[in-house]
């Protein structure tokens, strides 16, 4: 009866484990970044695994910015792609003074606390947000090649909505 008890805790184990793993479990769609800081899930959002060509990816978006944003977490949909990155040993305003390209925004929003630059470079759509939250900086870009999800769907207000501090 023992045995057949710590096989059956091994198998849920063993399921739970890889049904949830470390970079998928999360409760209530949102993922935790920092200091009770969350980034919530929508509805056919998922987290994906970070592979090379995503560092890449990254890193190729925004290679003209001279401070570190290393690539912490990436949230997969059918017509885009998140990169959240969380800056370290750089201000504010070092971010915010440079930009991702040369090329203007097409749309921009701008305060204290974040940035938000719509771009097109090529048939890629490029959103760039950079939100400070205390002395917590975080750099989110989303990229897609669909008109109709980048002119319909991310914009200022879909991403500004995605951070929230739970306290």
């Amino acid at each position: 009866m023992k045995s057949l008890l710590q096989i059956i805790f091994y198998l849920l184990s063993i399921s739970l484990i890889i049904s949830c793993n470390n970079s998928n479990c999360n409760q209530d769609n949102k993922i935790l970044l920092f200091n009770k800081i969350f980034y919530q899930l929508d509805e056919g959002e998922s987290i994906g695994n970070i592979k090379k060509q995503d560092i890449s990816e990254f890193e190729k978006i925004i290679k003209s910015k001279d401070c570190q944003i290393p690539l912490f977490k990436k949230v997969t949909a059918k017509n885009y792609t998140t990169y959240i990155g969380l800056p370290f040993e750089t201000s504010f305003e070092e971010v915010f003074n440079s930009r991702i390209t040369d090329s203007e925004p097409i749309e921009e929003v701008e305060t204290q606390d974040f940035i938000f630059n719509k771009y097109k470079i090529k048939e890629q759509y490029i959103f760039e947000y950079f939100r400070r939250f205390n002395d917590n900086l975080i750099y989110i870009i989303t990229s897609s090649y669909d008109s109709t999800t980048s002119i319909d769907k991310l914009n200022f207000e879909f991403l500004n909505s995605k951070l929230y501090k739970n306290d």
